[in-house]
């Protein structure tokens, strides 16, 4: 507040767009970068967020979790599946 108790309404305001620049919360489960801007950076962000990986002190490395490589398992043998009944 200022002198004579009188607020300042221009960083509530500011205040308010930042958080609905970031997705506010409860949208978008914490990931700050759009994927429109940057879908490589997006994506990062979204498994790193979910857990499924770990960084690795090698750039463009990771560490599958245990879970995440169930997870391409899963996709695989359903992908194997379909291939095998197109006949190719």
């Amino acid at each position: 507040p200022q002198a004579g108790g009188k607020k300042e309404k221009a960083p509530k305001g500011k205040k308010e767009e930042t958080a609905v620049a970031k997705g506010g919360p409860n949208k978008g489960g914490g990931v700050d970068i759009k994927k429109a801007d940057d879908v490589p950076g997006w994506y990062e962000q979204v498994i790193m967020k979910a857990e499924l990986i770990e960084q690795y002190p090698v750039k463009g490395c990771f560490i599958l979790r245990p879970w995440a490589y169930r997870i391409w398992e899963l996709v695989q043998g359903w992908f194997d599946k379909e291939i095998k009944l197109l006949g190719v």
